[in-house]
């Protein structure tokens, strides 16, 4: 049990530190979550209760099919934590659920891989004020 539980924290780690997401507007939260940039993608997170519902759209805002993409989500709220696999829900749209309640201050970290393109990685911070920072569409 030990060796998985260091396991997790180092690829924790590993995934906090590579490849993070830039804070974005809530103009790209058209869903009620919270929005960031990932690479050349604006991806938005909504956590309800155990559900975690996540968007993609390219950098133009126009949705990007997540048929046969893989993403998974590391889950840190309170003392809770755990890594969930989100699954293709039609268009731009991937589900999973967490076996916690997803508390209003959670941080979340999502690995995705589009159809034939790279893996991307966001980082969300629930309850925080995301900001613009400038950058050219």
């Amino acid at each position: 049990m030990k060796l998985k539980a260091l396991l997790f924290a180092a690829m924790t780690s590993l995934s906090l530190s590579v490849g993070a997401a830039e804070k974005h507007d809530d103009a790209h939260a058209k869903h009620g979550g919270v929005a960031v940039e990932a690479g050349t993608y604006h991806v938005e997170l909504v956590a309800k209760d155990k559900s975690l519902t996540f968007y993609v759209n390219g950098h133009d805002d126009k949705p990007i099919d997540m048929k046969g993409a893989k993403a998974t989500a590391n889950v840190f709220s309170g003392k809770d934590k755990g890594n969930i696999v989100l699954a293709a829900a039609g268009g731009n749209m991937m589900k999973g659920e967490t076996p916690f309640p997803i508390g209003a201050d959670a941080k979340i970290v999502v690995s995705f891989t589009p159809p034939g393109k790279k893996t991307e990685q966001a980082r969300f911070s629930l309850g925080a004020k995301q900001e613009h920072k400038g950058h050219k569409h």
